[in-house]
């Protein structure tokens, strides 16, 4: 492994793991002061913050792409014009974004019955939307040290806000914690855009002639590929509190997101070596490194055994550290535990080997894949709720239909390396 390609993996997970460590501090404080009731709705309305991603319809995968190769293969011309004509796409979608917010402040169940709420905590994330193509430039320029830097500031400010509704006794309603939360968000994606451009050196007079736009047609029609995933993905991962909202009760949902946010840690620290990797593998394809690309496959694997390994043996561990960590409001058994670490486990040798298609960009079969299990997801997840699997109900339905993907992005990803051996890559 690269020295390089080490100190972005060391660097990243450090700020990365600290400010995942950041939510976990903040919601014993977030219980004690809001109760679970109050909470249940606080987790439920920012989970679907992760819905907002899908509105670049995978074109910012498409960008990293095509940035990092455009830099291998030493095209640096090709880089303001591509990133210009993506970030008019970003300020379409979020016109788009703005009119189908408003319309599901009327049909989302959480939504509708706090609509202020919702309001105070969307509107600036939508405004936001287009300026977090930064972080897209960033990974493709393989600046991810710097990127979870300022993704820790957002964390860290959150956390000093809490505090001090805890330590003051401020009891400030839930609309004040949203408007809070929704400027830093705000502030964060801000200046990671602005310091991305500032790599780019983009010229923002340009942003008024749309043959910029015009010329990006390709990287939207590979990001709609991306998008499709996506959407199969949140479909998969995120929509947990939802499914418990409607069908469980608050306390459930409390438990629920509790568990989740600790194993998400874990796959969270885990993607930070998939986006390093992702950016190495395009630099390999573009210079035909077969010898590289196979190499990296290898580590990929042996990392995903031992995540795996550990995400199990944590499962012991983790019922003494939420008794404590809540303060003994909520309490979980290591049977439980178990699905949520196969869900884990399994996620992560599906993305070593979708890393090498994402970046490859042979999409097809993982698209026909992520299709038909999120087709199954909603009607799976309800069936396990209706016998009685409670809390299990959708990390196990979610383990079962990422299974057959798994199986296939490993096999395929072993064929575009091969196929790079052949020097006979098709799309």
């Amino acid at each position: 492994m690269e020295q390089s390609v080490i100190k972005s993996l060391l660097g990243s997970a450090g700020f990365k793991l600290v400010s995942s460590i950041v939510p976990l501090i903040v919601i014993p404080i977030l219980l004690a002061s809001l109760g679970n009731q109050q909470y249940a709705i606080w987790v439920t309305m920012t989970t679907l913050i992760g819905w907002i991603s899908l509105f670049d319809f995978g074109v910012g995968y498409s960008l990293k792409n095509k940035i990092t190769e455009s830099i291998a293969a030493n095209r640096l011309d090709e880089v303001e014009p591509i990133v210009i004509g993506v970030l008019q796409f970003y300020i379409l979608s979020a016109f788009v974004l703005l009119f189908i917010f408003s319309i599901s402040l009327f049909y989302v169940k959480v939504f509708a019955d706090h609509k202020v709420l919702a309001m105070v905590v969307y509107l600036p994330v939508i405004v936001s939307f287009p300026f977090t193509i930064g972080n897209f430039i960033l990974q493709s320029l393989s600046k991810f040290i710097l990127l979870n830097f300022l993704l820790l500031l957002q964390g860290g400010l959150w956390l000093i806000f809490v505090l001090i509704n805890k330590i003051f006794a401020l009891n400030l309603p839930l609309v004040m914690l949203g408007a809070f939360f929704s400027c830093c968000y705000f502030s964060s994606t801000f200046w990671i855009f602005y310091v991305s451009a500032r790599y780019i050196k983009i010229d923002f007079k340009k942003l008024w002639n749309r043959d910029f736009f015009y010329q990006q047609k390709s990287s939207i029609k590979s990001g709609l590929k991306f998008f499709i995933l996506q959407l199969s993905a949140l479909i998969l991962y995120s929509i947990g509190n939802v499914l418990m909202y409607d069908n469980m009760d608050l306390a459930s949902i409390a438990r629920f997101d509790i568990i989740n946010k600790i194993f998400l840690l874990g796959l969270t620290i885990f993607n930070i070596v998939i986006a390093i990797f992702w950016v190495e593998i395009s630099k390999y394809k573009a210079k035909n490194d077969y010898a590289n690309l196979l190499k990296v496959r290898h580590q990929l694997l042996i990392i995903s055994l031992v995540f795996a390994i550990l995400s199990f043996l944590s499962t012991f561990i983790i019922p003494f550290v939420v008794d404590i960590w809540t303060g003994h409001r909520i309490h979980v058994e290591t049977r439980y535990l178990v699905v949520f670490a196969a869900l884990i486990s399994i996620q992560a040798f599906a993305y070593s080997g979708a890393v090498f298609l994402n970046a490859f960009e042979v999409l097809s079969g993982q698209i026909v894949f992520s299709v038909i299990s999120a087709i199954i997801m909603f009607p799976l997840s309800k069936f396990f709720l209706k016998i009685g699997l409670g809390i299990n109900s959708v990390p196990l339905a979610s383990a079962l239909l990422t299974f057959p993907t798994m199986a296939y992005v490993l096999i395929k990803a072993k064929s575009c390396i091969n196929l790079i051996k052949n020097d006979i890559l098709v799309y």
